[in-house]
């Protein structure tokens, strides 16, 4: 709602247009890329039919940028469930008030070499990630509530830190890049 009036409406409705707009197609590719970078430790290329040479050469340039990234972050997967935290559907009780559930779909809950959790969102579109955002920004705040209460049921205790991991495509003056923005 906070971003979109029209969306959220067309959401409750549950009204689905025909064609996807197609920045949420071109997100949409390169979070299956990121997704398959995560889940296999392994490149990923995009040769969907339905983008233009130029497109794909810049998504295969970010998911180059972002394989690299990933290779040397330190990061890996979080398991809860018996399942990898990535592009992972959950719900909670709210916890003021247990009749409203909350729902998210988490980008990826990762874990590093000192069993501190952190929670990562892809940002590939055209508002840049800033300090600022991240600092106003509620969808991981909200994600970090949900996750919480999962993580300490499973006895594995809290998110230790959110993050905002920002692609971008290249141009004409800059090579495709990885931005980590974290905030502890």
């Amino acid at each position: 709602m906070e971003t979109c009036a029209r969306q959220y409406w067309y959401k409750s409705l549950r009204i689905k247009p025909k064609e996807k707009d197609r920045k949420m197609l071109l997100g949409n590719i390169r979070h299956l890329g990121f997704e398959h970078i995560l889940r296999t430790d392994h490149p990923a290329i995009c040769d969907d039919r339905r983008l233009t040479n130029d497109e794909t050469d810049a998504i295969n340039a970010e998911l180059a940028k972002f394989y690299d990234w990933w290779m040397n972050c330190g990061l890996t997967p979080a398991y809860l469930n018996g399942r990898p935290a990535i592009e992972m559907r959950m719900e909670a009780l709210h916890p003021d008030d247990p009749s409203i559930i909350l729902v998210t779909r988490l980008d990826l809950l990762a874990v590093d070499d000192e069993n501190r959790h952190c929670l990562v969102d892809w940002k590939s579109g055209k508002t840049q990630a800033t300090q600022c955002f991240v600092d106003h920004a509620d969808q991981l705040t909200f994600m970090q509530v949900i996750v919480d209460g999962h993580l300490q049921q499973a006895g594995l205790g809290q998110v230790d830190s959110l993050a905002i991991v920002e692609t971008k495509p290249p141009s004409a003056r800059l090579d495709a890049r990885v931005t980590t923005l974290a905030d502890t």
